[in-house]
């Protein structure tokens, strides 16, 4: 009766790829480390946060997704932290690999209309903009409808003038880069 239960297995676990490629949907949430870059940026450190994303698997290897991100980055002088929230929009083609059915690279796109807040000594300073650039990583299959997701984007960034406690202040735009690492789990569901 053992046997039969690790044959089971065994074949369940081999069938994953062909599974999760045949879900219509994902979800994932993933940790994220990102930086600021730029000399708008100076004095704001590296940050941690989180992402969750829905996917739509439209074709074999590509997919549109979307969701909302958030960072905490440390400010050089004061104990406040910058928070900056994203709702995204991406597309991605994960390419199959012949060398492992476990492993799927993947290359895509992302824009992400953010804002920014901080407040310090009474005064909040807010400011909102967008980002776009380049992803990629890899999926690394953990069970038939389950991936851990490793990941890379790069993003220009633009924020529009500030508003400190609600009054826009002139010439206060800023811009940069960011570079984001992520890890996660993506969750497949529905069949096509």
């Amino acid at each position: 009766m053992r046997s039969y239960r690790v044959a089971v297995v065994t074949a369940f676990l081999a069938c994953g790829p062909v599974l999760l490629h045949a879900q219509s949907f994902s979800f994932s949430g993933a940790g994220l480390y990102a930086t600021l870059s730029g000399s708008d940026f100076q004095g704001i450190d590296a940050g941690l946060g989180g992402e969750l994303q829905f996917r739509y698997h439209a074709a074999t290897g590509f997919s549109i997704g979307g969701g909302v991100q958030y960072t905490s980055h440390g400010v050089d002088g004061i104990s406040e932290n910058f928070g900056v929230t994203g709702f995204f929009a991406d597309a991605r083609y994960a390419f199959q690999n012949q060398s492992s059915s476990s492993i799927t690279p993947y290359l895509g796109a992302r824009a992400v209309l953010t804002h920014y807040s901080i407040s310090s000594s009474g005064t909040d300073v807010t400011a909102s903009g967008t980002a776009f650039g380049p992803t990629g990583g890899i999926l690394i299959r953990l069970a038939p409808t389950t991936q851990l997701d490793v990941g890379i984007a790069w993003f220009s960034v633009h924020f529009g003038d500030a508003e400190v406690n609600g009054t826009a202040q002139p010439d206060t735009d800023s811009s940069g880069s960011s570079l984001a690492l992520r890890v996660g789990v993506v969750i497949g569901f529905g069949k096509k």
